[in-house]
């Protein structure tokens, strides 16, 4: 650990509890958005998988040299919402948050995760909402070349193969302010799915829901 004088160490850790609630206020709004948006596409969650670092150790278990990102699992962190029968087809759809591109933005053609120094600047980074929709395939590791699709430069994905087809699209997080504009995106995810042959919608009738 590096030395700090006592005062440096107090003003800093001012800072990490202003961090720690701002933290909890971000991630309740992602929960929440997560909930809204399988509720409204008929889906509901079934498991989560960090795609950045390990789990968070649990239940007594893990070593204190793992990473520190391995305690801060919503870096990249992905949301299984299960499946669901719609229009005679078994579809399967996932909602990751990507809370920061810093990593995968940078220059560096040797990445480090724990040199974050080295990420791109936060100001130029961003915070983003990936939607993922399967139909008749759920393995295609869009995340296997992180160098490409989850830089901030790209916004959308699509394997197709025969029958089998994967849709994923980016979202910037501030564009789900409130009821309205969520709902203008899923509108989008849902129309850049069907242009890739998946409908989602059994109909043009909105499914009631609450709000976010």
């Amino acid at each position: 650990m590096e030395p700090l004088k006592q005062h440096e160490l107090s003003t800093a850790l001012v800072d990490v509890r202003k961090a720690y609630r701002l933290l909890y206020h971000y991630q309740k709004r992602v929960l929440d958005l997560v909930q809204f948006v399988g509720d409204h596409l008929g889906f509901a969650y079934s498991g989560g998988y960090p795609k950045f670092s390990s789990p968070s150790p649990g239940n007594g278990r893990g070593k204190l040299n793992l990473w520190a990102w391995d305690w801060l699992n919503m870096y990249l962190y992905e949301f299984y919402m299960g499946k669901a029968k719609i229009n005679h087809k078994e579809l399967a759809l996932s909602i990751v948050i990507q809370s920061d591109t810093g990593f995968f933005d940078q220059e560096s053609k040797t990445k480090s995760r724990i040199d974050v120094e080295k990420f791109n600047n936060p100001e130029n980074s961003k915070t983003r909402l990936i939607v993922v929709l399967g139909y008749n395939v759920w393995n295609p590791d869009i995340f296997s070349n992180p160098n490409k699709f989850l830089t901030s430069k790209e916004d959308s994905y699509v394997y197709e193969v025969d029958d089998k087809r994967i849709c994923a699209k980016a979202y910037d997080l501030s564009l789900f302010v409130d009821e309205q504009s969520t709902l203008k995106q899923i509108d989008d995810f849902c129309s850049f799915c069907l242009r890739s042959g998946i409908a989602i919608k059994e109909s043009e009738e909105k499914v009631s829901i609450g709000k976010i």
